[in-house]
């Protein structure tokens, strides 16, 4: 009998939780059967569905992020294309949490010398929704740095740092672990706020991170991410003076929403359903923009 197939056209957020499962990937001896499905895939093809998503870009404010009308109408697209290739279409409604800044991030250093940062030149908010003033602490970072750096990247990292407090504000460097694993260890390991600042090792990493995600489940402690330069002035400062010289104060105010939005997901009539192949994607694009190569190419 001819294998099932199920096509998930998803948010990335959904196709996320979804990858974690070992025993929804092929076994090897399954890899010649998929040949002649692999072959009608074309270049030809996926262009044309990414120019449909561009035609819906550019009619819905050059947007195709979840919860907007771009998406939606790109979601109707596809399930159009599937039903008419004669799939089995549904969708799988859900909520997803989305962060905004109900009001302006601030960032000020209180001593050894008072200085107020600029948003978003400087810095710009991270996580959680309060305020916090303390002394700044580096948290195993390298100066001058030379790149792949851990710092706070391990739990032990907090508690193997000299002068390390529970109340204090973390000075975190950019590096090789996510930035949430950085703000949730700092906030296990007591931190009032958190400074992470760009790592500094080469020119793309200077200013304040451009992927830094606004907002993360579970994390309320404010947090900022700032600049190679910012990060440098409060490591300089905390070098050259007497412990707890070095102060400042984070505040942060996000707020979440509860966004509504659906998976398309396509299945063939027929099938063996106990021989699932699954094809996925995310058809939602980020938020800067419509979304075409990110990820109109997976979903096309």
């Amino acid at each position: 009998m001819r294998r099932k197939i199920t096509w998930l056209v998803t948010l990335l957020l959904a196709l996320a939780m979804m990858s974690a499962s070992p025993a929804a990937w092929a076994a090897p001896g399954d890899v010649p059967a998929s040949e002649g499905f692999r072959k009608a895939v074309t270049v030809a093809g996926i262009r044309e569905h990414q120019a449909a998503w561009q035609a819906i870009a550019d009619a819905n404010d050059d947007n195709r992020a979840a919860g907007t009308s771009g998406y939606d109408a790109s979601a109707e697209y596809v399930a159009k294309q599937m039903a008419a290739a004669g799939y089995q279409v549904s969708f799988q409604e859900f909520t997803f949490g989305q962060f905004r800044e109900a009001a302006p991030p601030e960032l000020e250093r209180l001593t050894p010398t008072a200085k107020t940062y600029a948003t978003p030149a400087d810095f710009r908010a991270f996580t959680g929704s309060g305020e916090a003033s303390g002394e700044v602490v580096p948290i195993d970072v390298v100066m001058p740095s030379v790149g792949g750096s851990t710092s706070a990247c391990e739990a032990t990292d907090f508690t193997g740092t000299s002068g390390w407090n529970a109340g204090d504000i973390a000075l975190v460097q950019r590096g090789t672990c996510p930035y949430v694993q950085k703000a949730q260890l700092a906030q296990e390991a007591g931190a009032a706020g958190l400074i992470l600042y760009n790592e500094g090792n080469s020119p793309d990493r200077l200013d304040v991170p451009g992927n830094l995600p606004l907002g993360a489940e579970g994390i309320h402690i404010p947090g900022v991410g700032t600049s190679f330069a910012v990060g440098q002035e409060f490591f300089d400062l905390y070098q050259t003076n007497p412990p707890g010289s070095v102060t400042a104060r984070v505040e942060t105010n996000l707020a979440e929403d509860r966004i509504p939005t659906r998976n398309v997901i396509a299945e063939t009539p027929g099938g063996d359903p106990d021989r699932v192949v699954v094809v996925g994607a995310h058809l939602d694009s980020v938020p800067a923009g419509p979304g075409i190569n990110d990820n109109g190419s997976g979903s096309g």
